[in-house]
């Protein structure tokens, strides 16, 4: 029973099941411009990595990272159903360009998925942190609220992005995650992870990503 699920699995789990499987069918009329296969198993990949992630730095609830990294892209859902040939334009000219899609829907539309992610997530009445990781995961130090798990989801989207496991095309950027605003975040709110060594964290994270895909 539900009651039965929710003793023995925890609300949260319970909802990060529910959340994995309706989410996408809300999206039965998937705009052509995207594949479906790619886009939900980039969201996908970076809910499992954020679940890790969180886990590591032992900062928020694991559960609550799944479901961040699950719904933290769903802006461009929004983007490609409400402007299909403009949003086509910005699919083409990022992959011919190699450059991070949020840049060029900035040049193109001017506005990002960001935008439209934070617009949605305020209609289905989402709660705060996750809304805050919708609108903030491209921009972690602007958002004044949540800090820890927009983090988490921005480096796993990272990881994800730069691991093939992105939006179907190669980005012609490097991670550092020495230098990543991102990390110095986790660095210096999460005590509770221990002395910080990026070369195990790195080796953790890729050991797993190997698992994911």
């Amino acid at each position: 029973t539900v009651r039965d699920a929710v003793v023995a699995l925890g609300l949260w789990r319970v909802s990060d099941v529910v959340f994995s499987y309706a989410v996408p069918n809300m999206f039965t009329a998937f705009p052509k411009s995207l594949d479906p296969n790619v886009f939900w198993r980039h969201s996908i990949g970076c809910a499992l990595l954020s679940q890790r992630l969180a886990k590591i730095v032992r900062a928020e609830s694991s559960e609550k990272a799944y479901l961040a990294g699950l719904l933290h892209d769903l802006g461009i859902l929004v983007n490609a159903t409400i402007f299909p040939e403009e949003f086509a334009l910005v699919q083409k000219t990022a992959t011919l360009e190699s450059l991070p899609l949020d840049e060029v829907e900035m040049q193109i539309l001017g506005f990002t998925h960001t935008d439209s992610g934070k617009a949605l997530a305020e209609v289905w009445k989402f709660s705060q942190d996750i809304r805050s990781v919708m609108e903030y995961h491209h921009d972690v130090t602007s958002a004044p609220t949540s800090q820890d798990l927009i983090a988490i989801v921005h480096l796993s989207d990272l990881l994800c992005r730069h691991r093939w496991l992105g939006y179907g095309y190669d980005e012609a950027r490097q991670i550092d995650f020495t230098c990543s605003p991102a990390w110095l975040i986790l660095v210096r709110n999460c005590r509770q992870m221990g002395r910080p060594n990026i070369t195990r964290f790195s080796q953790e994270l890729d050991k797993y990503f190997d698992e994911i895909v």
